[in-house]
């Protein structure tokens, strides 16, 4: 399978190059101003700023995330955005009113998208992740092991608009270039995600959005995840979007230091996407 996408990677560049020396390139903009592709914001692991509080205790999840876009430009009438993003995810306990981190996961991603009509995009990319145990958690659970847990990957998603509706309907598979969870090394171990979001003017800039999220494993026979988050969003003239939600996760747990548990939780938080 590492092979299939090697070609097709391969293929996909090959026939970019081709074109882009065959035809003339207009309309190119470096580190343009906007995403193309847009945030899905019931994914976890969606590259933003973001704090949440846990229902049900003190413990809180931070992120530290952003999609940077490098260059677009048009190709035949086609337009192109290669971008890159990375996040870094924590978890935090707090007993008695001090944090104590608990796991940290770090996030890599690098895509070229397309917008192949006003309603269908497509994005190719590779990524990186690594899940990590920090020092608080082996302090409070000497017997907790840590796990090495890597993964490299290529992935494909396509995103349907619904500019009628307000909803957007997504799709995608990545597919491992490497696996790693302890000492076991795979290759094309597949990921497959989907999700709805919908939103509904009722300020001015203020939409009420509803989204779901699967993700669904194949290590647990495709064992799914799923992600449910309902809030205001504010968006301003530039582009920029904080978001108030209540989200609801269960299912296998994401983090790699608990891959193979599970996570039911339910928070609070604000995001904001660059």
């Amino acid at each position: 399978m590492r092979f299939a996408w090697l070609y097709l990677s391969s293929a996909i560049a090959t026939a970019l190059v081709t074109t882009l020396s065959a035809r003339q390139v207009s309309d190119f903009d470096f580190l343009p101003a906007h995403n193309r592709f847009p945030v899905f914001s019931a994914d976890p692991s969606t590259p933003d700023f973001s704090i949440q509080k846990m229902f049900g205790n003190e413990d809180l999840i931070g992120k530290l995330g952003a999609t940077i876009p490098l260059a677009q430009f048009l190709l035949n009438n086609k337009r192109l955005q290669i971008d890159a993003a990375t996040s870094t995810i924590s978890f935090f306990q707090a007993p008695g009113g001090g944090l104590k981190v608990i796991s940290t996961d770090f996030h890599f991603f690098t895509s070229a998208s397309v917008e192949w009509t006003p309603t269908f995009s497509w994005r190719f990319g590779f990524g990186h992740t690594s899940h990590h145990l920090n020092d608080n958690a082996l302090t409070r659970t000497p017997a907790l092991t840590p796990t090495n847990y890597s993964r490299d990957y290529l992935a494909f998603d396509c995103l349907i608009s619904i500019p009628s509706y307000r909803a957007m309907f997504y799709a995608g598979i990545n597919d491992a270039l490497q696996f790693h969870v302890s000492t076991n090394a795979q290759e094309s171990v597949w990921i497959l995600l989907g999700g709805v979001p919908v939103k509904v003017r009722i300020l001015e800039s203020c939409d009420l959005y509803a989204a779901f999220n699967l993700r669904f494993r194949q290590e647990f026979q495709f064992a799914a995840t799923q992600n449910f988050q309902v809030g205001l969003e504010f968006a301003s003239e530039n582009g920029r979007v904080l978001r108030a939600a209540l989200d609801l996760q269960t299912g296998k747990d994401n983090r790699g230091q608990f891959y193979d548990k599970p996570l039911d939780i339910a928070t609070i938080g604000l995001y904001f996407d660059l």
